[in-house]
Protein backbone atom coordinates (compact mmCIF):
# COMPACT_ATOMS: atom_id res chain seq x y z
CA UNK A 1 0.00 0.00 0.00
CA UNK A 2 3.00 2.31 0.14
CA UNK A 3 2.37 3.34 -3.47
CA UNK A 4 -1.37 3.92 -2.84
CA UNK A 5 -2.41 1.17 -5.20
CA UNK A 6 -5.73 -0.53 -4.70
CA UNK A 7 -6.21 -4.22 -5.25
CA UNK A 8 -9.77 -5.32 -5.98
CA UNK A 9 -11.45 -8.68 -6.40
CA UNK A 10 -13.43 -8.73 -9.66
CA UNK A 11 -15.82 -11.64 -10.18
CA UNK A 12 -17.32 -11.95 -13.67
CA UNK A 13 -20.38 -14.10 -14.40
CA UNK A 14 -21.16 -13.90 -10.67
CA UNK A 15 -24.73 -15.09 -11.26
CA UNK A 16 -23.27 -18.54 -12.00
CA UNK A 17 -21.45 -18.95 -8.67
CA UNK A 18 -22.84 -21.26 -6.01
CA UNK A 19 -24.25 -19.75 -2.81
CA UNK A 20 -21.30 -21.22 -0.93
CA UNK A 21 -18.76 -19.57 -3.21
CA UNK A 22 -20.58 -16.23 -3.06
CA UNK A 23 -20.42 -16.48 0.75
CA UNK A 24 -16.65 -17.05 0.53
CA UNK A 25 -16.36 -13.98 -1.70
CA UNK A 26 -18.35 -11.98 0.87
CA UNK A 27 -16.02 -13.10 3.66
CA UNK A 28 -12.98 -12.04 1.63
CA UNK A 29 -14.53 -8.65 1.01
CA UNK A 30 -15.14 -8.22 4.75
CA UNK A 31 -11.42 -7.99 5.50
CA UNK A 32 -10.75 -4.43 6.61
CA UNK A 33 -8.70 -2.15 8.82
CA UNK A 34 -10.31 0.42 11.11
CA UNK A 35 -10.15 2.94 8.27
CA UNK A 36 -10.72 1.04 5.04
CA UNK A 37 -11.74 -2.11 3.21
CA UNK A 38 -8.66 -4.02 2.14
CA UNK A 39 -10.26 -5.84 -0.77
CA UNK A 40 -12.98 -3.96 -2.63
CA UNK A 41 -15.30 -6.34 -4.46
CA UNK A 42 -16.79 -5.95 -7.94
CA UNK A 43 -19.48 -8.44 -8.95
CA UNK A 44 -20.25 -8.46 -12.66
CA UNK A 45 -22.88 -10.59 -14.27
CA UNK A 46 -26.06 -11.03 -16.21
CA UNK A 47 -29.39 -9.56 -15.04
CA UNK A 48 -30.03 -12.81 -13.13
CA UNK A 49 -27.41 -11.66 -10.59
CA UNK A 50 -29.86 -9.13 -9.11
CA UNK A 51 -32.42 -11.90 -8.58
CA UNK A 52 -29.77 -14.13 -6.97
CA UNK A 53 -28.81 -11.37 -4.52
CA UNK A 54 -32.46 -11.14 -3.46
CA UNK A 55 -32.40 -14.75 -2.24
CA UNK A 56 -32.53 -15.02 1.56
CA UNK A 57 -29.24 -16.91 1.79
CA UNK A 58 -27.39 -14.06 0.06
CA UNK A 59 -28.90 -11.11 1.95
CA UNK A 60 -25.64 -10.40 3.82
CA UNK A 61 -23.82 -10.06 0.51
CA UNK A 62 -26.57 -7.84 -0.90
CA UNK A 63 -26.35 -5.58 2.17
CA UNK A 64 -22.71 -4.87 1.28
CA UNK A 65 -23.49 -3.62 -2.22
CA UNK A 66 -22.41 0.03 -2.21
CA UNK A 67 -23.07 0.74 -5.88
CA UNK A 68 -25.16 -1.00 -8.50
CA UNK A 69 -24.87 -0.41 -12.22
CA UNK A 70 -26.81 -2.04 -15.02
CA UNK A 71 -25.85 -1.68 -18.66
CA UNK A 72 -28.96 -1.25 -20.78
CA UNK A 73 -28.98 -2.36 -24.42
CA UNK A 74 -27.41 0.20 -26.75
CA UNK A 75 -29.49 2.18 -29.22
CA UNK A 76 -28.43 2.37 -32.88
CA UNK A 77 -26.24 5.45 -32.39
CA UNK A 78 -24.52 3.94 -29.37
CA UNK A 79 -24.04 0.65 -31.21
CA UNK A 80 -22.29 2.48 -34.06
CA UNK A 81 -20.14 4.45 -31.58
CA UNK A 82 -19.32 1.24 -29.69
CA UNK A 83 -18.17 -0.49 -32.89
CA UNK A 84 -16.04 2.54 -33.85
CA UNK A 85 -14.50 2.60 -30.37
CA UNK A 86 -13.63 -1.10 -30.50
CA UNK A 87 -12.07 -0.72 -33.96
CA UNK A 88 -10.11 2.35 -32.89
CA UNK A 89 -8.85 0.57 -29.76
CA UNK A 90 -7.63 -2.29 -31.96
CA UNK A 91 -5.80 0.21 -34.19
CA UNK A 92 -8.10 -0.19 -37.17
CA UNK A 93 -9.46 2.33 -39.67
CA UNK A 94 -12.97 3.10 -38.46
CA UNK A 95 -14.28 4.46 -41.76
CA UNK A 96 -13.60 1.47 -43.99
CA UNK A 97 -14.63 -1.68 -42.13
CA UNK A 98 -18.45 -1.65 -41.96
CA UNK A 99 -21.10 -0.02 -44.13
CA UNK A 100 -23.93 1.89 -42.42
CA UNK A 101 -26.35 -0.82 -43.49
CA UNK A 102 -24.13 -3.47 -41.89
CA UNK A 103 -24.04 -1.55 -38.60
CA UNK A 104 -27.83 -1.16 -38.69
CA UNK A 105 -28.26 -4.90 -39.16
CA UNK A 106 -25.74 -5.64 -36.39
CA UNK A 107 -27.76 -3.42 -34.06
CA UNK A 108 -31.05 -4.97 -35.09
CA UNK A 109 -30.01 -8.58 -34.55
CA UNK A 110 -27.78 -7.99 -31.49
CA UNK A 111 -30.61 -6.05 -29.82
CA UNK A 112 -27.89 -3.64 -28.67
CA UNK A 113 -26.19 -6.16 -26.38
CA UNK A 114 -22.42 -5.46 -26.43
CA UNK A 115 -21.35 -9.10 -26.09
CA UNK A 116 -23.48 -10.08 -29.12
CA UNK A 117 -22.24 -7.02 -31.05
CA UNK A 118 -18.66 -8.20 -30.43
CA UNK A 119 -19.36 -11.72 -31.68
CA UNK A 120 -21.21 -10.47 -34.75
CA UNK A 121 -18.50 -7.96 -35.67
CA UNK A 122 -15.68 -10.47 -35.16
CA UNK A 123 -17.37 -13.04 -37.36
CA UNK A 124 -18.39 -10.49 -40.00
CA UNK A 125 -14.79 -9.26 -40.22
CA UNK A 126 -13.50 -12.83 -40.58
CA UNK A 127 -16.09 -13.62 -43.26
CA UNK A 128 -15.34 -10.37 -45.09
CA UNK A 129 -11.62 -11.14 -45.01
CA UNK A 130 -12.20 -14.70 -46.27
CA UNK A 131 -14.37 -13.37 -49.11
CA UNK A 132 -11.88 -10.53 -49.81
CA UNK A 133 -14.70 -7.99 -49.38
CA UNK A 134 -14.21 -4.66 -47.71
CA UNK A 135 -16.04 -2.99 -46.20
CA UNK A 136 -18.24 -5.54 -44.45
CA UNK A 137 -21.69 -5.05 -45.93
CA UNK A 138 -25.25 -6.02 -45.06
CA UNK A 139 -24.96 -9.37 -46.91
CA UNK A 140 -21.96 -10.47 -44.86
CA UNK A 141 -23.70 -9.52 -41.60
CA UNK A 142 -26.85 -11.35 -42.75
CA UNK A 143 -24.72 -14.47 -43.33
CA UNK A 144 -23.33 -14.18 -39.78
CA UNK A 145 -26.89 -13.83 -38.47
CA UNK A 146 -27.87 -17.03 -40.25
CA UNK A 147 -24.76 -18.84 -38.98
CA UNK A 148 -25.66 -17.92 -35.39
CA UNK A 149 -29.42 -18.44 -35.80
CA UNK A 150 -30.07 -14.76 -35.06
CA UNK A 151 -32.64 -14.35 -37.83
Amino acid sequence: RAREEITALIVDEAQSLSDELLEEVRLLANIETPTEKLLPLVLAGQPELAARLNESGLRQLKQRVALRCEVAPLDLGDTAAYIVSRIRTAGGNTTKLFTREAVTLIHEFSRGIPRVINVMCDNALINGFALKRQPVDRDIVAEVCRDFDLT
